[in-house]
Formats: structure tokens, sequence, C-alpha cells
């Protein structure tokens, strides 16, 4: 893939280290040189165009995801409790779209500093959080997770600081 098909301020997954970040250079620079800088949490990755895999861009918050109205995560909006107890709110989404919004709360819990983040998942038939545990073992920046014991349907996750 060339190196003009990730613009910067793309959405990036870097598949060698299984992260999302942030295509960063200029257009220039990608020219002068063949690896791309990739901004993830706090952390500047130089990679080959052939690591990374471009992302969907974000989606506009104010439309629902799906029918019913459901508006995507709260853990978008602004939060007024402490960033060691804030929360991602996954019910009603589906598989693909939970993974994704996970990987921007995993990020931007990172990026402010958090010790900890809570993910609802619901309890249900138990796919969601399966897909959410296996994602959260491929993530190097976890600590440790693990089901609230007061709450089946929901899962706390430790960063490594």
């Amino acid at each position: 893939m060339k190196d003009s098909c990730f613009p910067p301020g793309s959405r990036v997954r870097i598949k060698s280290i299984q992260a999302t970040g942030t295509v960063v250079d200029d257009p220039q620079a990608l020219s002068d040189r063949k690896a791309i800088n990739v901004r993830v949490g706090n952390l500047n990755y130089q990679c080959q165009a052939s690591d990374l895999v471009l992302l969907a861009p974000p989606r506009d918050e104010s439309k629902p995801h799906r029918e019913g109205g459901r508006r995507w995560s709260s853990f978008n909006q602004p939060s007024h409790r402490p960033p060691e107890e804030r929360e991602l709110d996954l019910h009603g989404f589906s598989i693909q779209d939970a993974v994704e919004q996970l990987e921007l709360a995993l990020s931007r819990a990172i990026t402010e500093g958090q010790e900890r983040l809570i993910v609802i998942h619901g309890s249900g038939t138990g796919k969601l959080r399966e897909e959410i545990h296996a994602n959260l073992r491929k993530q190097t920046v976890v600590r440790s997770f693990q089901v609230m014991p007061t709450n089946r349907g929901a899962t706390v996750v430790y960063f490594w600081y």
C-alpha cells in the first residue's frame, strides 16, 4: 500500500503491536522516507505501510448507530467523574462497533492517565463480553482485567504505568 493511502489524521491499526493510532506525518515528510509516523496515546511509532491497516473515520456522534436512536458511547461525552472512574457503556452495539469504541476508549484512557476503565458489556449471551476480553488480551497497555464481582455485566480494565 502506498504511503499516500495514509494521509495525516487517518486512523490506522498497527498490526505488529495490535494498537490503533493516528497518522501524524505531513504529506511532504511521507515522500522523503518510507516510514510513517503514527501516534498511539502519548507515543509515536515509525511504521512501514505494510504494517498498517486504514480504519474507517469516526462516525458522527450526533447520529444514531442503529434504529431505536441509541447514541454512540457515553465515553465520548464529557464526564464529571474522576478519570480513574470512567465507564464505557457498550450495550446495544454490534461486536464490530463495540471493539472500535473499546479501542478509542483505551487510547483516550491512556492519554488521560487513567488507572482503570470500566467497560459495561451486559450479561446477555456473553458474545460481546468474549470479544471484548479477546481484544483486551491483545492490548499491550492493559495490565489486567476482570469481570466485576458485583456486576457480571461489566469488566474492569487496569493499565500499565
